[in-house]
């Protein structure tokens, strides 16, 4: 009984640290930022970026972020 509690406890700690969000990241919908203040960064993959692509963005995938870090501009940022 007490294995299966502990079971329990680790799966909800990690689907809380999956699925929930990070505290203090301010959560803005992409209609009300103004693009000419921000640049727009798509960390999709390029599969879907082409499919639906979020226009005036800087599109580098999740995977290829730390590779492509000198590309990122020094300005505020919307991911």
């Amino acid at each position: 009984m007490i294995y299966l509690i502990l079971v329990l406890l680790v799966l909800l700690i990690i689907l809380y640290k999956r699925y929930f969000p990070v505290i203090g990241v301010k959560y803005t919908m992409l209609e009300e930022v103004d693009s000419t203040k921000l640049e727009i960064i798509d960390l999709r993959d390029y599969n879907e970026s082409y499919q639906n692509p979020v226009e005036g963005s800087l599109n580098i995938p999740i995977a290829y972020l730390k590779r492509h870090t000198k590309e990122i501009p020094q300005k505020d940022l919307h991911i």
